[in-house]
């Protein structure tokens, strides 16, 4: 057998070989990106000069400490400008090749903040011996998501292995870039018919035993989960209506409840490519569950269940051992038949209860959190959530579901909201959307259930708590101010970054509107809306006003 000093010198050989093999592969130390730039006369003359190429003469370039994107189908790198470095407009460069002389140039090396919004490209080219190779360079202000699978048209409804890396450029990012292993899969409803989708991931990571467990991580700042959804915003036309409606709750109402348990999610933009090649704008997210309620996946006494259909809970058939229209998003255990059995008995109990004390205000009362309830009512009202509430029904929305001693109370947890501020599905419109269909003076109630019987009923108090609730909202988290600011980031994030433009050019049959207006018109229709809002919630319009 090999001596332990033997084996040594090995190892240090390799690890020397493997040294020398990465320094030789950086060309020359880094420069700054503005001295490599060149006059058009002078990048013209060294495309005369050397040969084109299929031969790709660099395998990666660094800016700053960041290894930047690189799709090989448009030969184009991407940039994500770290936020608050004071060199991002004019990084050090280094370029790594296995050919022993390339250098790069830059055409018009200049990057500003109107051309990134205006997703202006920057030609490169290198050269070496006698050819040469035109790259293109993009920059944007948003993170950057790189998901590959073995391959992309592999990424169906079933699960697939994949492997993501994110590059967060968010002033004081405690980790630049992140990897993890896991599995990607395609979501939605209705969206999986466009070409442009929506996925779902989960992370993983391989214990100690070689065994495949969930990697709870933190992505751009948002809880540590393993499950995360990238919505696509596909028919959309300014891509904001879910992450802007999403956040809205999350930031205003989801912790308001007697529990201050999370009701609500939230979405941040990044730009995402898949094996490599650019794929669009997209938002991360997490989904509602059960471990932001506190709840026991293994209680008989608590369940979350999502609504998926339009249908009535009054026309629950008795004897029925689901509810129709709802499905149970517990992560309980499915082969533990009992269980998942209670679990749906507890909803058809929460049901059987509202039926049995229709105009027993008293006991109304009981089956709902009032601060949830009534935030939810003005908040889908405010979003006109046309896919959410609709009077006596209810649709994309979770049902969290729980018994104590003298109770069963659910609390509203509001979810996929694209359908909103004047946009309704249509199998007329393009892509089943109609855009700004709807006026904003138009109402959307939330009528079912419990608080809608209360509301049907004229309990005196029920309107106090609407209007003080409104007020109180308006003054703080759905203030002019507050609405304005979230929408000044979402507008950086969309259009200021250049991706909407980069989106509407690789999904050119997607629902786009003028770029140049950026969130105008939409920022009209929010105040249009609260207008009205402020208008229809004064303590003076009569109860019956808003009764729905």
């Amino acid at each position: 057998m090999m001596n332990a000093k033997k084996r040594l010198r090995i190892l240090l050989l390799a690890v020397s070989a493997g040294a020398l093999f990465w320094l030789l592969s950086f060309r020359g130390s880094a420069v700054q990106f503005s001295e490599l730039a060149v006059t058009a006369a002078q990048f013209d003359q060294l495309r005369s000069q050397y040969a084109d190429t299929e031969k790709n003469l660099i395998n990666g370039i660094w800016f700053g400490e960041e290894e930047l994107f690189f799709d090989p189908v448009s030969d184009t790198y991407y940039y994500s400008l770290p936020e608050g470095d004071p060199d991002a407009f004019d990084p050090q460069v280094r370029i790594r090749s296995q050919y022993r002389n390339v250098s790069i140039a830059v055409l018009e090396g200049n990057m500003t903040r109107d051309s990134i919004a205006q997703d202006a490209v920057t030609e490169m080219i290198a050269y070496d011996g006698s050819v040469s190779r035109i790259y293109h360079l993009k920059c944007t202000t948003l993170p950057l998501l790189n998901i590959s699978t073995e391959n992309s048209e592999e990424i169906s409804e079933s699960a697939v292995p994949m492997e993501l890396t994110l590059f967060d450029n968010r002033r004081g990012a405690p980790n630049r870039v992140t990897c993890s292993d896991g599995y990607i899969h395609v979501r939605g409803g209705t969206t999986k018919v466009f070409p442009k989708l929506g996925y779902r991931i989960s992370l993983t990571q391989v214990s100690l035993g070689e065994n495949k467990r969930p990697n709870d991580i933190s992505l751009l700042g948002m809880r540590k989960d393993d499950d995360w959804i990238l919505y696509a915003g596909y028919n959309d036309q300014e891509k904001i209506r879910n992450v802007f409606s999403s956040n809205l709750w999350q930031y205003s109402c989801a912790v308001d409840n007697k529990k201050k348990v999370n009701t609500g999610m939230e979405y941040r933009y990044l730009e995402l490519f898949v094996n490599n090649r650019y794929w669009g704008l997209y938002a991360i997210g997490y989904p509602i569950d059960e471990k932001q309620l506190n709840f026991d996946a293994d209680s008989y006494d608590t369940a979350l269940f999502k609504k998926v259909s339009w249908a009535l809970e009054s026309d629950f058939v008795p004897g029925s051992a689901v509810m129709q229209g709802y499905r149970l998003a517990s992560a309980a255990d499915p082969q533990k038949e009992e269980l998942i059995t209670r679990k749906w008995d507890l909803l058809i109990d929460y049901y059987e209860n509202l039926t049995a004390n229709v105009y027993d205000n008293e006991m109304l009362y009981k089956g709902i959190d009032i601060d949830n309830a009534v935030d939810a009512y003005l908040f889908f009202n405010l979003i006109q959530g046309s896919d959410n509430v609709d009077n006596a029904r209810i649709k994309n929305v979770y049902l969290a579901v729980e018994r104590s001693a003298d109770r069963i109370m659910a609390l509203y947890c509001p979810w996929d909201m694209d359908m909103s501020w004047g946009n309704y599905w249509s199998h007329g419109g393009k892509n089943l959307t109609v855009p700004y269909g709807w006026s904003a003076a138009e109402n959307c109630y939330l009528g079912s259930g419990y608080f809608g019987q209360l509301c049907s009923n004229q309990d005196p108090e029920i309107w106090n708590y609407v209007y003080e609730k409104y007020e109180e909202l308006r003054r703080t988290a759905w203030s002019d101010e507050n609405i304005a600011k979230l929408l000044d980031e979402y507008e950086e994030d969309i259009f200021s970054s250049g991706a909407y433009l980069r989106d509407s050019e690789r999904w050119p049959e997607g629902t786009y509107a003028d770029n140049a207006q950026g969130l105008d018109v939409f920022r009209k229709y929010v105040a249009d809306r609260l207008a009205v809002m402020d208008s229809y919630y004064k303590k003076s319009v009569p109860a019956t006003h808003i009764s729905p």
